[in-house]
């Protein structure tokens, strides 16, 4: 990113106020469009914004949706839509806008398809109905790499914090979102082809080993261009659209490279992930509780039996009203220091429990210094791509969440293990992928993509 951007994100970023991060809460930045728009001085910079603004509008304008749209200077290939505080938006990330500014219709589609998200009411249907337990055991997978998927306990994952709410939604709501989308984008009067487009790009970078996180929570497939073309076909106000030209977006040329490290090797660090280092005061423990104290007792309660969790409790002389209580607490201090969300990712798999904790206490390793994965695998990779498959059809929109936890539950004791052990396994699986893919054996993440 130049160094106009920069100083564009130093305006206008807000961080930490309760805003929290997508991917591994790290202090990334986010601009508000149509602030931006309005106080750029540097020509190109202020086409840019323009741009985006435009599309918002039009899509605003068709959708009768009133969204805030930020962009968040993470390079990471991604676009969410989410809320805070009641209020709707879409976020798109600069990676994204990257990989596809030479194509503005694109960029439509992406926008359409969040706004589709918010339309149909996703967020409040896919919000995750297993406790806060299920996002803080979660949370440590999205701390050791948002980029490539995360494990979850339940039936879904929310991207961090209490009160941002932003989820993988089921299939189901994604052909739904897709659907609405190219509707509002044909509405709004661009190329349709647009989405094809779009939908082909990803499978591109799903080859190529960029990054993945479109890939992951939005996965790309033959069936859905297929079925955005029949679409197409069938609708007769997208035809005059299909001859309109391929538009450039105004992205400011970057005017200064980023520093590399030219003695690395491709692999190295590829598990590695930068901890920021949380306040003081935000370390402090609470009800007695250190957070590494705290995220023992986070293991312990998730490998438990629900039968056994008194035991649990007496063990961390706790009550459940106590036990909530200090939930609440940590929670809102990772809202209010991301650092903190970051830190607990790796004590939390530092103190994994089970049969599988060590492979836990590996990827904790790898997250710190960069270790290489190595070893055999906690559960073979065919049953894991199987129960990653399974837990997301059991899980699915209109599904009874109780059933699907008892389903689900039982697949893994076919297999020898529990939920929570599941859970460990697949922060290693996730870690090994990134690891591969480093490499440039991309197999395994789109494996995982075929999962989803």
């Amino acid at each position: 990113m130049g160094s106009v951007l920069r100083q564009v994100f130093g305006v206008f970023v807000f961080l930490g106020a309760g805003l929290l991060l997508p991917a591994v809460a790290s202090a990334n930045g986010f601009v508000d469009v149509f602030k931006a728009s309005a106080a750029a001085t540097d020509v190109a910079e202020k086409a840019f914004y323009n741009d985006l603004a435009e599309i918002h509008k039009r899509l605003s304008a068709v959708s009768g949706l009133t969204l805030r749209l930020l962009v968040s200077e993470d390079d990471d290939v991604n676009a969410y839509a989410t809320e805070h505080k009641g209020e709707r938006l879409v976020v798109l990330n600069w990676g994204l806008l990257e990989a596809l500014h030479e194509d503005r219709d694109a960029i439509a589609a992406v926008l359409a398809h969040e706004y589709a998200h918010h339309g149909k009411e996703h967020i409040a249907k896919s919000r995750s109905t297993d406790g806060v337990l299920g996002f803080l055991g979660a949370i440590a997978g999205a701390a050791i790499d948002y980029k490539l998927g995360t494990s979850h306990i339940g039936s879904s994952l929310g991207r961090t914090g209490a009160k941002v709410l932003s989820s993988s939604f089921s299939r189901d709501q994604e052909r739904e979102a897709d659907t609405q989308g190219l509707q509002w984008m044909i509405a709004a009067g661009y190329n349709p082809m647009g989405a094809v487009r779009m939908q082909k790009k990803l499978q591109e970078l799903a080859g190529s080993g960029d990054t993945f996180s479109l890939f992951r929570t939005h996965p790309p497939s033959k069936d859905r261009v297929g079925d955005l073309q029949a679409l197409i076909a069938g609708n007769d106000a997208a035809k005059p659209l299909l001859a309109l030209p391929l538009v450039a977006l105004n992205v400011p040329q970057n005017d200064e490279d980023d520093e590399e490290d030219e003695t690395a090797t491709p692999a190295a660090n590829t598990n590695r992930t930068a901890l920021a280092e949380p306040a003081a005061a935000s370390l402090l423990p609470i009800q007695g509780f250190t957070l590494e104290r705290y995220a023992s007792f986070v293991n312990d309660l998730a490998a438990a039996e629900e039968a056994q969790h008194p035991k649990v409790y007496a063990k961390y002389q706790l009550t459940e009203a106590r036990s909530r209580q200090l939930t609440d607490a940590w929670v809102q201090r990772m809202q209010q220091d991301p650092a903190v969300a970051t830190r607990y990712g790796t004590v939390y798999l530092e103190a994994s429990v089970g049969p599988f904790a060590q492979y836990g206490k590996d990827v904790a390793k790898a997250q710190r210094t960069g270790a290489p994965i190595v070893g055999d695998s906690p559960v073979a990779q065919a049953d894991w791509l199987a129960l990653m498959k399974l837990q997301n059809e059991v899980y699915g929109a209109g599904n009874d969440p109780k059933a699907a936890a008892e389903k689900f539950a039982a697949a893994t004791r076919a297999k020898g293990f529990r939920p929570y052990d599941f859970q460990i396994a697949s922060n290693w699986w996730f870690a090994v992928a990134r690891q591969q893919s480093a490499a440039g054996n991309h197999s395994l993440l789109q494996k995982m993509a075929s999962a989803q």
